[in-house]
């Protein structure tokens, strides 16, 4: 199946991708993906995000109800606050 990434809110800086996986691969798998044809983005630093939600890296799409030509967005980790004042 064929699904698409772009960046979200210039969080990223990569051309609209399309990738065509299994159904049965992970976000986990996409960010791989995104990472290997442009190296210059850090996978480590990276999240998914399916109308708004933030998709956990485990699961498979076809679980989270994601089909064919669907659009996901790909942001940047929030840092936690870590500061006690």
């Amino acid at each position: 199946m064929r699904i698409i990434l772009k960046p979200r809110n210039n969080e990223v800086d990569f051309p609209r991708t399309a990738f065509d996986v299994e159904p049965m691969s992970t976000p986990d798998h996409l960010i791989s993906h995104l990472t290997l044809k442009y190296n210059v983005i850090d996978a480590t630093t990276l999240v998914l995000y399916y109308k708004g939600i933030i998709l956990p890296f485990d699961q498979e799409l076809f679980k989270l109800n994601i089909h064919e030509d669907e659009e996901i967005e790909v942001g940047i980790k929030k840092k936690p606050c870590c500061c006690l004042l």
